[in-house]
Formats: structure tokens, C-alpha cells, sequence
């Protein structure tokens, strides 16, 4: 069985890159998936002779359009995303998650200065804080799905996991 692979952004490349050369009869089917034309082309350079063991999408996750699923989805998520964007994105993958799979997103918590700014003018951060973002998650977590949140409250740095533990449907 193979393992499938959706890559938020391109900066984790040297790791698949590390992974396939280790394992070059591996099962794992990775998709990078970037807005932003020079991250792809920054993986395609890394990943130059992967073949079919890599696809690249030039998409917004805002507008994805996928016929795949996926066992794992890893991304990194920027300090300073707003609420309802980063709601947008995990509406967008709960589709996308195999039963049993998790989507594992790594974190640096925004500076609390940035946070209050963007409070004054209305807006609101995803996650000002490590409770927040897991809370967060569980507002708006359909049934069958978990939030775990590990920190390192000093360093600012975090790893949200979303689990599908939907049951197999036979």
C-alpha cells in the first residue's frame, strides 16, 4: 500500500528529498501544492528525477480542486493568519483527509504586540495563543474528527495534528 502525501507550500522539500533518496523503492506519493510559482519551481529543482513519486500544484487553497485523498497533509502555518482564513483552509482539507489519516501543521505563535494591533483594528488571529488555536479547532471540527496541540509555551513554537477517526465505511 502507498502512503499519499499533500505538502502545503514547498519549504519541506529537502525532507521528501532526503526520504525518497533513503527509500527509492518507497510507497510514498507526495503532492506539493504552492500558490506561489517560485516554491514550486524551488521543489521541482530539489525533487529534478522523482518522476511520478511527486505532482506539483500551482493552486490556491482557497480554490482547490482535487480529486485525490490523502493519508497525511503536512504543512506550517504563518504566525500572523487571520481567523476565518485559517477556518477556510481546514474546511478545505477535511474532504481531503482519508479515515485515519492526519493533517500535522507546525506553528510559531504570534507576538503579542501584533496580536493586540490586529485586535484594535478588528481583526482576530487564528491563534494568539496555544489554547486558541486548539480551541479553534474544536469549534469548528465536523464529528469524526480530533485536535491535539503540543507547544513549547517559552519558544512560541507548536504542532497542531488533526486526526480522521470517521469509521471505515464498508
Amino acid at each position: 500500500a502507498s502512503l499519499n502525501l499533500l505538502m502545503l507550500g514547498a519549504d519541506m522539500a529537502r525532507v521528501i528529498e532526503g526520504y525518497l533518496a533513503l527509500h527509492p523503492k518507497g510507497n510514498l506519493n507526495t503532492t506539493i501544492l504552492s500558490h506561489d510559482p517560485e516554491a514550486i519551481a524551488f521543489a521541482k529543482a530539489i525533487l529534478n528525477g522523482q518522476g511520478d513519486r511527486v505532482q506539483y500544484l500551482e493552486q490556491n487553497i482557497f480554490s482547490l480542486q482535487l480529486d485525490s485523498s490523502f493519508d497525511l497533509i503536512w504543512g506550517s502555518l504563518h504566525p500572523n493568519i487571520l481567523k476565518e482564513e485559517f477556518r477556510g483552509i481546514l474546511v478545505q482539507l477535511f474532504p481531503l483527509l482519508n479515515t485515519g489519516g492526519k493533517a500535522l501543521f507546525s506553528f510559531l505563535q504570534a507576538h503579542s504586540t501584533i496580536s493586540h494591533l490586529l485586535a484594535f483594528v478588528g481583526w482576530e488571529l487564528a491563534y494568539p495563543s496555544l489554547s486558541g488555536i486548539h480551541s479553534l479547532c474544536r469549534e469548528i471540527l465536523p464529528p469524526g474528527y480530533e485536535a491535539t496541540c503540543w507547544g513549547n509555551i517559552p519558544s512560541s513554537y507548536g504542532l497542531l495534528e488533526i486526526a480522521n477517526t470517521q469509521p471505515l465505511i464498508s
